[in-house]
């Protein structure tokens, strides 16, 4: 289940550094070692997952990012939100699996 999640953060932060948002995918990355080097079953896991699972939707969010590809790459600007929303789902997903781990 771990090693999903961390997979799919993975997904997220090369999609950004594509997309030249690197400051959030800093992020991603820092929260992906966080949760890591935390057992699954660990209250601080949990606390990670909660700052996580916040930031997947709504205003201001991973799936509310105004992704563009960049100039030589062959993907168009729907089919990097199409990559981005199915991310976006992908990961709450693998959140939920692993809040009901207890």
């Amino acid at each position: 289940m771990k090693n999903n999640l961390i997979s799919i953060l993975d997904e997220v932060i090369e999609l950004l550094e594509k997309c030249d948002w690197n400051e959030k995918a800093e992020w991603f990355r820092l929260k992906r070692e966080r949760i890591n080097s935390l057992d699954i079953k660990s209250t601080e896991i949990q606390n990670e997952l909660a700052e996580l699972d916040k930031i997947i939707a709504g205003i201001g969010s991973f799936s509310d990012l105004p992704l563009y590809p960049r100039k030589g790459d062959s993907r168009t600007k729907e089919e990097i939100t199409q990559i981005q929303w199915a991310l976006a789902e992908r990961l709450g997903k693998a959140i939920d699996k692993i809040f009901t781990v207890k």
